[in-house]
């Protein structure tokens, strides 16, 4: 399947006073299978998945503007989840879910990091705040993407 996220506006202050920074769309083709089983008792699910994008929108936040919109070059995003549930009565329902996920910038060479300004003397009025650079995430995780996640219920 492939999907495509539309083109946005980046409106910090108002695009730049009109100079309108585009954002590319985002692109990505996705590929996912899965095995599903239930009964009134009980059900399992599981699904693996493949996603690749070109153009990922990420957001970043540099001091003192507002947050930003840009294309990242391309990410890979792969893992596997399963949920199981388990009728015990009609009044007790058990439930669990786990998945596993890599994600990872293939390219993104022109990303932003931060680092909290710590010293008071050479911070001044920005001791506290975060100073923005520029970093090559190639290859590091996505943001908001953590490895492992599970709830039990």
């Amino acid at each position: 399947m492939q999907v495509a996220r539309s083109t946005a506006l980046d409106f910090d202050v108002v695009a730049d006073l009109l100079g309108l920074d585009f954002v590319d769309p985002e692109h990505m083709d996705a590929f996912e299978v899965g095995y599903k089983y239930a009964t009134n008792e009980l059900s399992f699910n599981v699904a693996g998945f493949y996603y690749n994008y070109r153009g990922l929108q990420v957001s970043v936040y540099p001091p003192g503007k507002l947050a930003q919109i840009l294309n990242a070059a391309t990410a890979r995003i792969y893992g596997v989840e399963g949920e199981l549930r388990y009728r015990v009565s009609p009044a007790l329902e058990l439930n669990v879910s786990a998945a596993y996920v890599n994600a990872k910038y293939k390219y993104f060479q022109n990303a932003f990091g931060y680092v909290e300004c710590v010293d008071p003397v050479a911070c001044g009025a920005n001791y506290g705040f975060y100073d923005i650079f520029t970093v090559d995430a190639s290859g590091k995780t996505l943001q908001r993407a953590p490895e492992f996640t599970a709830t039990v219920g």
